[in-house]
């Protein structure tokens, strides 16, 4: 067997391309260029609220790590400042946010990340959540629940599986369930 020998020209490289080392990082850096600067012709997206932070002891916003009180709604001084402190973006003010006990914020600056490629992550369209008193809310609540008790039934077994039956019997009821709901 006749062995092939591979030529290299040291001062181009082995890369066989059309465009190569500067010319193709120029030509690079102007396409993502125009991509970014197309993304500034969109308006802004709204992020509408479904008005679950108008309600009473902020009962249905996100306060998991927060000080709460007997009743389990999170003491406001606390909700105030985890509140200035998504405002503000200030990494000093996230450490000053009381907490209630070990648990700690997760990444709570996560969301204000920009992507380097695409559309910004701001842009892009995000619908309402249901509010946490609507009927729709209950059932997705509903159907979380549902799926930790049958999450280790195999999808091969959900046609004959009683704890499934009764699940898809039990969210069908639901006036607002919006997921599947065939047979």
């Amino acid at each position: 067997m006749e062995e092939k020998k591979i030529y290299y020209h040291k001062e181009k490289g082995c890369l066989i391309a059309p465009k190569t080392g500067w010319k193709r990082m120029k030509e690079a850096f102007c396409i993502r260029l125009m991509s970014a600067a197309s993304h500034l012709l969109l308006p802004p997206k709204e992020h509408p609220c479904n008005g679950d932070e108008q309600l009473p002891g902020k009962i249905g916003s996100y306060s998991k790590g927060l000080p709460h009180n007997s009743l389990g709604e999170v003491v406001s001084q606390a909700y105030g400042q985890y509140m200035k402190a998504l405002k503000s973006g200030n990494p000093h003010d996230f450490e000053s946010i009381p907490m209630g006990g070990k648990v700690k914020l997760s990444n709570p600056q996560a969301s204000y990340v920009y992507d380097l490629i695409g559309p910004d992550c701001h842009q892009l369209n995000l619908s309402k959540p249901p509010a946490f008193s609507s009927a729709w809310e209950a059932g997705e609540m509903a159907e979380l629940y549902w799926q930790a008790l049958t999450r280790d039934i195999p999808f091969r077994a959900y046609e004959n599986d009683a704890l499934i039956a009764e699940a898809a019997g039990e969210l069908s009821r639901f006036s607002d369930f919006r997921g599947p709901k065939v047979n």
